[in-house]
């Protein structure tokens, strides 16, 4: 992986967190904690809307459901061989160790990461299920040098909801695990910030 990989999965990361507060989705809460039966659209089109902004931030095209194969794809313009992708995107509401081996956002990215300078998954992980949730990652992806970037939406699980923990971005390479940043999930929950409310029911 090169500067410019580098340098690009690292600016995708920190524009992602801080859009992800952007337009929060308040509808799909209730007192803090996502339902399952009408939080799954709106945290899609919360999703969508932080891609679509960090690649208008880089200056980037984005194309949603591109060719059929990926939920987006993020480019950028070369005027001497044209479009060119700077990553793959997947994300999916389902964590990977609720559907097993059906989980196939992973094996879409695998598909084409040759084409593209990294890919990206974007997904939910139940705290007790983090190390499956990886695990199953792991294996899809393989331990090459692809770099793979996943932007993980940690919670607990209590009465048909989702209480959100963090959002943490992962980078996988070369069969490792390394954590770029972290933040909180809510951003009612990230003291110091103007959206604080230290009465607000945690995640």
């Amino acid at each position: 992986m090169n500067r410019q990989t580098r340098g690009l999965i690292k600016d995708f990361t920190v524009l992602f967190q801080h859009l992800w507060y952007r337009d929060f989705p308040m509808s799909a809460l209730v007192q803090g904690k996502m339902d399952e039966k009408f939080g799954a659209a709106s945290w899609t089109t919360h999703i969508a809307g932080c891609v679509k902004g960090v690649g208008d931030l880089m200056g980037y095209l984005t194309h949603f459901e591109h060719a059929g194969r990926f939920d987006a794809v993020i480019k950028d313009f070369d005027q001497n061989c044209g479009e060119r992708a700077i990553t793959h995107l997947e994300w999916e509401w389902k964590q990977p160790a609720m559907l097993g081996e059906r989980f196939n956002e992973v094996e879409k990215l695998v598909a084409a990461r040759g084409r593209a300078l990294f890919s990206t998954l974007i997904t939910y992980s139940r705290h007790e299920k983090d190390a499956d949730n990886r695990s199953i990652i792991e294996r899809q992806w393989g331990d090459g040098p692809e770099p793979l970037l996943v932007q993980f939406v940690t919670f607990t699980y209590k009465n048909g909801r989702r209480h959100l923990g963090q959002l943490s971005a992962e980078l996988f390479v070369n069969g490792k695990w390394r954590t770029l940043r972290v933040q909180e999930a809510l951003p009612w929950n990230r003291p110091g910030s103007k959206w604080f409310n230290p009465e607000e029911p945690s995640a």
